[in-house]
């Protein structure tokens, strides 16, 4: 009784096929096919795999690549908070956010990296924990990381004692942070400590790049001691005396300087005789230089420079090995008609040897300005120009603008043969023109 009572609950349907052996048992069937399926992207060199609808992917339908910033993988949402990670965003912000983000944001050594070591650090961590718990953190956190420091004790700063303990503790036990340091901003002022300054006597053997602004004389030769792997030195600012470490001498390969119009920057090319690579700012370079000194830079391949405020008059510089110049002025003084004058007087010497020249927002009157400046280039083969021509600062209704507009662009001048007669790649506003090239070696033949 009891069977026939079972035997009623089965479908008439599965009797007839399973009974015959025309189907499977449901129980023995191989799962029903999802329709969600791996899609592989990647960003920042890290690959990620996510699910998506296959159906959608059939109608010819991009992956979806809106979702909730919680639901990403947790390599994506790192590669996101380094991109916005800065000075105003230290990961303590994003440790605030959720469990998953502390979790994920504390186990990453890279985002601890940085220390910053200034005024505005010191207003924005909570002062029952105060500044040196802070730089603790970090220094425990980035692990063996290369540390990326920022110094920066300013002008009647009230926190002497925090600001030297953190610098301390940065430095660790006999220099034992210190040896991690991979790039150092220094700015350094009348008030700072000279106990700080004593700090960079340690050895650094992981030290790549220097940034230091002074403001007084203040003798460095006892610094750095140890620093195979620099190779940048950068200066903001320089008005008092230095006495540069030896060891930049031999070391240094690119150097940057700007907002300084002194002899003293004089003094800093012949302490970093090995450069190859010069970057020279807006307002260099040097009045009360003494003319009669030659400068030697027998290694300077390149030299990246920008037309200073004033008519710049460049020393004695001897560069035999000098072959690639980069031009860029700023926005008004693009303005200027006198400015490519000035800098066909300043750089005419430089100009009869350089083999790449590139210009960068150059502002011209009329195009015989440009022409005077390229028939000083006779050697040049590669030329790059961008953003070159008559400009303008005022709309119709007088009103100034915020960035000047280009108004009429003068690269016509390049037709003429005789301008840079050696020329074999030509680049205008990012778009390669082998027809002036071509134009040029018809001429020839």
């Amino acid at each position: 009784m009891c069977t026939i009572f079972i035997l009623t609950l089965i479908p008439f349907r599965w009797v007839c096929t399973y009974v015959f052996g025309l189907k499977e048992p449901p129980w023995t069937r191989p799962p029903r096919a999802s329709n969600l399926t791996d899609w592989p992207y990647s960003l920042n060199g890290i690959s990620v795999t996510s699910q998506v609808n296959q159906r959608m992917l059939n109608h010819g339908e991009s992956a979806p690549m809106e979702a909730k910033i919680e639901d990403l993988p947790t390599e994506l949402l790192l590669c996101i908070l380094e991109l916005v990670l800065s000075r105003e965003s230290p990961p303590e912000l994003f440790c605030l956010v959720s469990r998953r983000w502390y979790r994920s944001v504390v186990t990453c050594a890279t985002f601890w990296r940085y220390i910053d070591i200034t005024l505005e650090c010191y207003q924005r961590v909570d002062p029952a924990t105060g500044l040196v718990p802070s730089i603790r953190r970090h220094m425990i956190r980035s692990r063996t990381c290369g540390l990326d420091v920022t110094i920066h004790y300013g002008t009647a700063c009230p926190w002497e004692g925090q600001f030297c303990d953190a610098v301390l503790e940065c430095a660790g036990l006999d220099g034992g942070g210190i040896r991690r340091w991979s790039t150092l901003n220094f700015h350094d002022t009348y008030s700072t400590p000279l106990k700080i300054v004593d700090v960079f006597q340690y050895p650094t053997p992981h030290l790549r790049e220097v940034s230091i602004c002074v403001s007084r004389g203040l003798n460095m030769t006892h610094l750095f001691p140890h620093a195979p792997l620099l190779r940048v030195l950068r200066v903001p600012s320089a008005m008092g005396t230095i006495n540069w470490p030896p060891t930049f001498r031999r070391l240094v390969s690119t150097l940057y300087v700007n907002n300084s119009q002194s002899c003293r920057i004089a003094d800093l090319l012949r302490s970093v005789p090995s450069i190859r690579s010069l970057h020279l700012g807006s307002t260099v370079f040097m009045r009360g230089a003494d003319p009669g000194k030659t400068i030697e830079l027998l290694q300077l391949r390149e030299v990246h420079t920008s037309v200073p405020d004033f008519p710049c008059i460049l020393p004695s510089l001897h560069l035999p090995c000098l072959t690639h110049l980069t031009l860029t002025c700023r926005p008004r003084q693009c303005l200027d008609p006198f400015v490519v004058a000035d800098m066909c007087r300043s750089y005419v010497p430089i100009l009869a040897r350089i083999e790449n020249l590139t210009i960068l927002r150059m502002g011209c009157s009329t195009a015989d300005d440009l022409i005077r400046l390229l028939v000083h280039s006779p050697r040049v083969l590669t030329l790059e120009m961008q953003a070159c021509g008559r400009w303008v600062g005022e709309d119709d209704l007088g009103q100034w603008l915020r960035e000047p507009v280009l108004v009429e662009e003068f690269y016509s001048v390049l037709e003429m043969k005789e301008l840079c007669p050696l020329l074999s790649h030509c680049r205008l506003n990012g778009v390669d023109r082998p027809d002036l090239v071509e134009l040029r070696r018809r001429h020839m033949t």
